[in-house]
């Protein structure tokens, strides 16, 4: 026997034998909201009521099937002393009471307890946390640091040798035009020597000429 547990429903795989024993054609199916109550129990032997109809019953040994009684329908399925579970219900179309042999009844107390996903799984994965459960969310990752986007370098031509960046000299001058560059002073040129003797020349000329009229003065004077 296996217990499966969904979101909306409780599921008891019965085994081929224990369909047989129990007259029972199928998986025992229970609707969630039907459950109002679930027990551990040390003896399911004591928790019998009624007759079975139709079940199979040795005493101490075995009890498997519909059990009927004033107080309601139950389904049972029981092995030797061993411990298990009761569950009762409100509102199930067949059954009051389930009493079942079990090891995982803590199990299925604890899967009752949590948000089942849409697909059936066994109640000890669901327990332990082996399944994801529907109100489980993943945490977010946190968010890493961005590097800082570093300036891609303009990508060469195939085929060309790059050339490393030359920096400007610190105190560079700067080249001046060929008219500006300083050159050695040169002579006047022959014309202009020639012009300024001939201005001269009239100055020269009158200061000859006045010493000459002094000179005739003093000679005419001196007669």
């Amino acid at each position: 026997m296996t217990l499966l547990l969904d979101s909306t429903r409780l599921e008891i795989v019965l085994s081929a034998t224990e369909r047989l024993l129990a007259f029972h054609k199928g998986n025992v199916i229970v609707p969630r909201d039907t459950i109002a109550k679930v027990q551990l129990i040390d003896d399911p032997w004591s928790w019998l009521r009624g007759i079975q109809s139709p079940g199979t019953r040795l005493p101490g040994v075995i009890a498997m099937g519909t059990w009927k009684s004033v107080n309601g329908v139950d389904f049972v399925i029981v092995r030797r002393r061993l411990p298990g579970v009761v569950i009762d219900l409100e509102g199930h179309p067949e059954f009051q009471r389930i009493v079942l042999n079990t090891r995982h009844g803590l199990a299925l107390i604890q899967a009752l307890r949590v948000d089942a996903g849409e697909q059936p799984a066994d109640v000890v994965a669901l327990a332990t946390g082996a399944v994801p459960t529907a109100g489980a969310a993943e945490e977010p990752p946190a968010d890493e640091p961005e590097a800082p986007a570093e300036a891609e370098s303009p990508k060469a031509a195939p085929g060309a040798v790059p050339v490393p960046a030359r920096s400007p000299a610190p105190h560079a001058r700067r080249s001046l035009p060929p008219h500006a560059r300083s050159s050695p002073p040169q002579p006047d040129p022959p014309c202009l020597a020639l012009s300024l003797s001939r201005a001269l020349t009239p100055s020269r000329a009158q200061a000859t000429s006045r010493s000459d009229d002094v000179a005739l003065r003093r000679r005419r004077a001196a007669s």
